[in-house]
């Protein structure tokens, strides 16, 4: 079985994605920005059920359901551990897509469990919350 993997270093606004091209064996990098549909684009491409790595970051439901959605896997490391097997000095997007790439293919990748939840229970419990709260739960 060949899985596609790709390590993606996830911010807010945009993305850095790492691959390895399968006809030329190539690393392959690429900035993804987060309007305009460009992220949904690039993962609809990809074969069902590419694994995806990223750090642990901000909560990204929103990402974990697109991935679900075209059959890809997320999977979250530790983001200590990550950094420390760094040897490079200087960080960049493109060195820690590229970085969290190398791990998934070593499998040296820390992963960790984080929840799942079902969408629809998950907006249910945030329009609960915000509306006795007022605003987003921290």
């Amino acid at each position: 079985m060949n899985v596609n993997i790709i390590g993606c270093d996830l911010h807010t606004r945009y993305q850095v994605v790492a691959w390895v091209d399968a006809e030329t064996g190539e690393i392959k990098k690429r900035r993804l920005e987060h309007d305009h549909g460009e992220v949904r684009r690039f993962y609809a491409d990809w074969p069902r059920g590419a694994v995806v790595g990223i750090e642990t970051t901000f909560p990204a439901l929103w990402f974990e359901r697109l991935l679900t959605e075209y059959g890809h896997q997320l999977w979250v490391g530790h983001a200590e551990q990550i950094r420390a097997s760094v040897v490079r000095e200087q960080k960049t997007d493109d060195r820690d897509a590229e970085h969290l790439l190398d791990l998934l293919l070593a499998g040296r990748f820390p992963r960790i469990w984080f929840p799942r939840w079902p969408s629809a229970i998950c907006d249910s419990c945030w329009c609960i919350a915000t509306s006795w709260c007022g605003r987003a739960p921290r």
